[in-house]
């Protein structure tokens, strides 16, 4: 039997949740409106600079989504420099703006 994906509204699974986080490398970042920015912007200045096209980026407070067209790059190299390229600035804005 093959499972369905379920539609619309899931209940939550706080066990599903927890096995999650106990795996996860780093702690949890949401990024507020100006690190979304940043990411915004660095994405593009990044793919600019090694001649990739950007389609399409949409920071959210817990995950990027990003359409780019990088020929001979793999999917995970794209990732890991747009990754690499944005996370200082975040990081940056983040100290420097402590309350």
């Amino acid at each position: 039997m093959v499972a369905q994906k379920q539609k619309g509204e899931q209940h939550p699974q706080p066990m599903l949740e927890q096995w999650h986080r106990d795996r996860l490398k780093h702690e949890v970042v949401l990024l507020n409106v100006h690190q979304r920015e940043i990411v915004e912007s660095e994405s593009l200045r990044h793919c600019s600079h090694r001649d990739w096209k950007l389609r399409t980026a949409n920071p959210r407070t817990n995950h990027v989504h990003v359409v780019v067209t990088a020929k001979g790059v793999s999917g995970r190299m794209v990732r890991d420099q747009l990754k690499a390229g944005a996370s200082p600035g975040c990081h940056l804005w983040s100290r420097d703006n402590r309350g």
